[in-house]
């Protein structure tokens, strides 16, 4: 069987996940973008914040996530910590913390099988 890993580049929410799902079936990796989405009234039609990358998990049904495109530069008003700390808070809150892995720059991420 083939393993998918999905790309969301820079992205907003909408409803090109649940396409994206019926068109390549649920990725076993998704790699979403969680940071820069602050203002958020300014932001929203061009970034997905920590919230929406929980419901793009959601609507992809991937296996599992990894947040990307936070905590290097200072893109928006979220400051390099805060997306990801929000990232944490919302998968507490929905048992969801062994889905999703949240990445320190550069880190390197083991795959298996």
């Amino acid at each position: 069987k083939n393993s998918s890993i999905f790309f969301a580049g820079d992205t907003a929410e909408g409803p090109h996940f649940n396409m994206v799902r019926k068109r390549i079936g649920e990725p076993q990796i998704a790699l979403l973008p969680i940071g820069a989405y602050l203002p958020r009234d300014f932001m929203k039609s061009s970034h997905m914040g920590p919230k929406e990358a929980v419901e793009a998990f959601k609507l992809l049904k991937a296996k599992k996530a990894v947040a990307m495109h936070f905590g290097t530069f200072p893109l928006g008003k979220d400051g390099p910590k805060m997306a990801a700390e929000e990232l944490k808070r919302i998968l507490n809150k929905e048992k969801l913390q062994e889905s999703f892995i949240i990445p320190e720059p550069g880190s390197i991420i083991q795959v298996r099988k």
